[in-house]
């Protein structure tokens, strides 16, 4: 029997035709599917979308465009979004509105609106979608809340205006200076007034250019005490006018920030006359005698020669004798404790003529010593004589105990600091600019010292996701700590760590710091994760015994149902011509019908299908017992070796591409001690994970496919690592990369059990572990970890 040529040719049309509606049945799921993801990511967005055309009237508005401006979708769309604008920000929106016409066809405007709330400044980011003949056909809009950063700017303008109309009405001198070089940057009228030199012959010089020092060591001196402490006050200074007049002054100065630079704020109050009073008033004897006599500070005089002439009855006290009769007429070095010293002060009395807080050990009458601090000058007569040295000293033993037990605090803070084996750093909160960092600092983030000290957490990218950072920072103003904040932090090589962070402000000096404590959680977390993939695994296992049972008995009725089919159709077999010829039936042309209508086909497929279930039954079942296989030392060289072998002769491999092409690199250590194992089963882990591998660099082919095959000992374990120059694994597919039935492979390709089996084998058949390590674009490592012989179990954790 022969079929007509016209009724294969309309089977194999509606074939076809079948096919082509599949495809397009498909395609236009996938692409309701596209829609439906954007409207939600749409929908859930905080930020303003909108969609206008090129009048400006709204063809699309997001939900939260309606929740922001109180007004329903409907009541929005066809109307034009320019009467919302505030009517001082319209020239300014039309102008940058003007930027769409050319290319690249964008717009960035600062404009404030009338919403639910009242007016609002908002950020547009405006882009523009040309027609064909490249007329604006569409505007989309994504707008952004900016309103308080509008009111933070305002009030820094506001206070940097109301800080330069204070300095320059300030009825007393003021100076706005560089702290390192002394250049004048800004001064009022009252101090050009006091120094006579114009505000221009000034700025942009330094006060010595100018040559205001009498004595040019004074700004050093202040400068130190600026440095080690941030301020100073009534530091005393004589200066020089324009017409060489010497003046006295108190110096108060501190740092401030000044448009993000520090910069000294100084404030001169001159004492020259209140100089000239005093020494009126030392001339009075009665006056001098009472505030010599009530002085809580020492007062002493020595002559010429040398001797005590005059103390206040406080060093009496103070140096344990009856009277000032006592002390008297007494040579200047019996009150010295340490003659080396003695000599240092009278060197820099010659030199300077004075001396200002120098300690010493004075000498108690019972010869025991006491510390003070001394500041002291020669005194004259009327005619300029040297008359002898005068001068207060003060007892700083209270203050020297004090200051010791503050450095040693301080001390036992640094060493906290620097041998915490938690990460520490402290950071100038504001800029984020790291100020100091402990060694376990240094080793977290990958950086040396050097690398770290001066630059931010966003400059050197530590944080994965940067807003994290600021999210904290306002915690941390809002209730002034945060602890345990889980945050993702990148170190310098790119990995990626899930970290534990704590931070409190902290002041050192004048100054705020912010103290952050980091701690490495991911080994943790790979932990936990580990775990409750094992919990899963066994739960799987449960319900895979009882599925595999169930399903197997009708899928042997297929298989064989199958099997008697192909068999029963064949045209060559003995029994199926003799009981066709009984019937009288032509069996070569049954069998060219049956190859005509595909059914030989369909039965090879019936078969094929049948014995993939069974594969896939199999691998249900290794799930719900312990292997039972024997273990027994191996070498897991050997091992490996025997794997390539077999992937290099692997059947499915070679339908999709040849394994051999495939450079393989082996790095085997010398001396690896043996593994108690399954040698069977651990040569499947190996072929699927270098199946796995091979896969990965198929689609799209690799330049120069590779896999690295890595062997080491350590822990207690030998571990195989598997390399491949793939894609890598998405972060999103890594947790899920061991499940059972997960797989990124298309329908027909991949069971998802591979893995899953293998994970399954390793870590409840063997006792070890099983490990992902990849990021995207870097390639994949899949790593086992099997206890040496001898041993016992190696921890089943997650590397």
């Amino acid at each position: 029997m022969s079929i007509p040529a016209a009724a294969v040719s309309n089977a194999a049309r509606r074939g076809r035709l079948d096919v082509e509606t599949a495809s397009l049945r498909s395609s236009l799921r996938d692409a309701r599917d596209r829609e439906e993801k954007f409207r939600v990511l749409v929908e859930h967005q905080t930020d303003l979308v909108v969609k206008v055309d090129a009048q400006g009237r709204f063809l699309y508005v997001s939900p939260s465009y309606c929740r922001t401006f109180g007004k329903a979708e409907s009541e929005l769309l066809g109307t034009a979004f320019m009467p919302l604008v505030h009517e001082e920000d319209l020239p300014a929106t039309r102008e940058a509105m003007k930027n769409l016409l050319i290319p690249p066809h964008l717009a960035y405007m600062e404009q404030r609106a009338m919403t639910a709330a009242g007016w609002r400044w908002f950020a547009w980011n405006d882009s523009a979608i040309l027609g064909p003949a490249g007329n604006i056909v569409e505007i989309i809009g994504v707008g952004r809340d900016i309103t308080e950063r509008k009111a933070s700017e305002e009030l820094l303008r506001q206070s940097e205006e109301r800080f330069a109309k204070s300095f320059n009405a300030n009825p007393a001198p003021l100076i706005l200076s560089d702290i390192a070089t002394g250049t004048f940057l800004d001064v009022n009228e009252r101090w050009v007034e006091m120094l006579g030199y114009p505000r221009e012959e000034q700025l942009g010089r330094t006060s010595r250019e100018v040559g205001i020092w009498a004595d040019p060591g004074e700004r050093d001196r202040a400068i130190a005490v600026l440095r080690e402490k941030g301020f100073f006050k009534d530091f005393a200074i004589e200066f020089l006018t324009r017409s060489g007049e010497t003046r006295f002054a108190l110096w108060s100065a501190e740092t401030v920030s000044l448009q993000g630079r520090d910069v000294m704020l100084s404030l001169i109050v001159d004492i020259t006359e209140r100089k000239q009073t005093e020494e009126a008033l030392r001339r009075s004897e009665k006056l001098y005698r009472s505030v010599i006599d009530n002085i809580q500070d020492v007062f002493y005089r020595t002559d010429a020669a040398g001797r005590l002439c005059m103390v206040s009855p406080s060093g009496a006290r103070l140096l344990g004798y009856g009277s000032v009769e006592d002390m008297l007429g007494r040579p200047n070095e019996e009150f010295w404790f340490e003659s080396h010293r003695r000599e240092q002060f009278l060197e820099l009395m010659r030199s300077r003529g004075r001396v200002t807080d120098f300690e010493v050990h004075l000498k108690r009458g019972d010869g025991t010593p006491v510390l003070v601090a001394t500041s002291s000058n020669f005194y004259h007569d009327e005619a300029g004589n040297v008359l002898g040295v005068e001068g207060i000293f003060r007892d700083i033993t209270d203050r020297k105990r004090t200051e010791e037990m503050l450095r040693q605090s301080e001390e036992k803070f640094s060493r906290l600091f620097k041998l915490s084996p938690d990460a520490i750093s402290l950071s100038e909160p504001e800029s984020g600019a790291l100020v100091d960092v402990n060694e376990a600092f240094v080793s977290l983030s990958g950086y040396s010292r050097e690398e770290l000290l001066g630059r931010t957490t966003l400059e050197l990218g530590l944080f994965a996701d940067p807003e994290s950072r600021a999210a904290m920072l306002e915690r941390l103003l809002r209730t002034g700590h945060a602890s345990n904040v889980e945050m993702g932090c990148r170190r310098k090589d790119g990995t990626l760590l899930r970290c534990n962070i704590s931070c409190q402000f902290i002041p050192i000096g004048p100054k705020r710091f912010l103290l952050s404590v980091v701690r490495d959680m991911t080994e943790f977390s790979r932990m936990q994760e580990m775990m409750i993939q094992t919990e899963k695994m066994v739960s799987v296992g449960g319900i895979a015994a009882g599925v595999a049972h169930e399903i197997n008995n009708p899928l042997a009725i297929i298989v064989q149902a199958a099997q008697n089919m192909a068999l029963r159709v064949r045209p060559d077999f003995a029994r199926n011509i003799e009981k066709a010829g009984e019937l009288g039936v032509d069996m070569q042309a049954v069998w060219a019908y049956l190859e005509a209508r595909g059914l030989p086909n369909m039965v090879r497929d019936i078969q094929a299908a049948a014995m993939r279930a069974a594969n896939i039954i199999r691998h249900m079942l290794d799930f719900s017992r312990l292997s039972e296989s024997r273990r027994e030392p191996c070498d897991m060289a050997l091992i490996v070796d025997k794997a390539l072998d077999l992937a290099a002769n692997d059947y499915d491999l070679k339908k999709t591409f040849d394994f051999r092409k495939i450079r393989v690199i082996r790095s085997f250590p010398d001396n690896l001690p043996q593994v108690e194992c399954s040698e069977i089963e651990i040569e499947q882990v190996l072929l699927n994970l270098l199946r796995n591998a091979a896969q990965a660099m198929a689609d799209p082919p690799a330049e120069d496919p590779c896999i690295e095959i890595r062997l080491a000992c350590g822990d207690g374990e030998v571990r195989v690592e598997v390399e491949d120059k793939g894609p890598g694994v998405p972060y999103e597919v890594q947790r899920r990369v061991f499940e059972p039935f997960f797989t990124t492979k298309p329908p027909g390709i991949g069971t998802g059990l591979g893995l899953s089996v293998s994970y399954f084998i390793v870590t409840r058949g063997h006792g070890g572990r099983m490990w992902l390590d990849s990021e995207p674009g870097r390639g994949a490592v899949f790593g086992i970890g099997l206890p040496v012989s001898g041993t016992g179990k190696a921890k089943t954790s997650a590397a």
